[in-house]
């Protein structure tokens, strides 16, 4: 969530010509060098490779696929800002066995391989089997992000298009960066013992209001709308209202920035049939509901809830069985478990509100765009 290194986003996509976002690699390095210099610095990891270097692996990269280079280490971007190739592990392939457990304080037993694995994203879209054209996988956490399989070339507009795991396909994402921390914020303002399960029973129990809005960009937005200075809002707030009113329009208002994604998608490549969530909402049986009334798409949960888990130990079954390909770890390790579709009558009076959420953005971008 730490989206602090702006200017050298805006350094980094001068210089490479694509969007880069304060969240990335490449813009939080920047940003530490002006803490520390090169001479106090051995290498860069992320947590997850830095954990496995820590349990005995050798220093590296984790590298999804071809194509996501400038996403994470890029040696064209790096020399022009002066780093040294030596401060990057080497790419490896998700799937290979890096190292075994050495002597740890976690009391792990010795020996066990480590396997390099996939980012959250792609490991959730492994772990919910979205691995063929028409599934789009819905990862629910501190943010929400909708990635969607594709075998059409078509540059859609703002979503991110980036390699899928399966050779051939592409991946479209894009959603809202701060869904589980709005949530996480709203309980926290509440008051001093307000649970997510207080929450998702006052989002449940408030009435229908076709008036009350959240914007929900507590920290800027990533793919689609690619501002950083957009804000969160609520709109169309009154005295009558209480914290369940705002419970709901809080979750309603992650859905719509979910749709206004979906819709994206839907504008530029074949409509999709059925969502896959994962993660920490991929649980609530009204929450999978009502993102299906919004979406006005099927949705189809899994067995178990933790897409990214699955994910992990699908590649991790590859790397120490070789004869397994990861679509059949994925189709095996996947279990369908419930769906929900949309209800016509609560699907067209949220067709409607998302029309009042739509120009409510627009207008909200605007006023950031004519601010000085």
């Amino acid at each position: 969530m730490d989206r602090s290194a702006v200017t050298e986003a805006d350094d980094i996509t001068k210089v490479s010509g694509k969007p880069y976002d304060p969240s990335f690699y490449l813009a939080k390095v920047l940003r530490l060098l002006h803490i520390y210099n090169t001479a106090q610095v051995w290498k860069f990891f992320s947590g997850p490779e830095y954990l496995a270097f820590l349990l005995g692996a050798e220093p590296a990269s984790y590298l999804p696929a071809p194509g996501y280079e400038p996403y994470i280490w890029n040696k064209n971007v790096h020399e022009v800002f002066g780093l040294e190739e030596h401060l990057f592990p080497p790419y490896v392939e998700p799937g290979t066995v890096i190292g075994t457990t050495q002597k740890n304080n976690l009391h792990l037993p010795l020996n066990i391989p480590i396997i390099a694995a996939y980012p959250d994203f792609l490991a959730a879209i492994a772990g919910t089997d979205c691995m063929r054209p028409g599934l789009i996988c819905d990862r629910t956490g501190s943010s929400e992000t909708l990635n969607a399989c594709t075998d059409q070339e078509k540059n859609p507009d703002g979503l991110f298009k980036l390699p899928h795991l399966i050779p051939g396909f592409w991946n479209l994402s894009g959603g809202v960066s701060t869904s589980g921390k709005a949530i996480d914020w709203f309980c926290r303002i509440a008051h001093e013992h307000y649970s997510l399960e207080s929450f998702v029973e006052d989002a449940y129990r408030a009435p229908f209001d076709p008036n009350l809005l959240f914007l929900p960009y507590l920290n800027g937005e990533r793919a689609p709308l690619w501002n950083s200075k957009l804000k969160g809002q609520f709109i169309g707030l009154s005295l009558n209202h209480s914290t369940q009113d705002l419970a709901r329009a809080v979750l309603e208002g992650i859905l719509f920035g979910l749709r206004y994604t979906y819709e994206k998608m839907c504008n530029d490549i074949t409509i999709y049939h059925i969502v896959r969530p994962s993660g920490f909402l991929a649980d609530i049986p009204y929450i999978n509901q009502l993102k299906a009334n919004i979406l006005g798409v099927t949705l189809e949960t899994g067995l178990i809830p933790e897409g990214e888990l699955l994910g992990c130990a699908a590649v991790a079954l590859k790397g120490i069985s070789p004869k397994i390909t990861l679509i059949d770890a994925c189709n095996n390790i996947f279990t369908p478990y419930s769906l929900y579709t949309p209800q016509k009558n609560e699907k067209e009076k949220y067709d409607e509100k998302f029309y009042v959420f739509s120009n409510a953005l627009i207008h909200a971008l605007q006023n950031e765009k004519d601010t000085p």
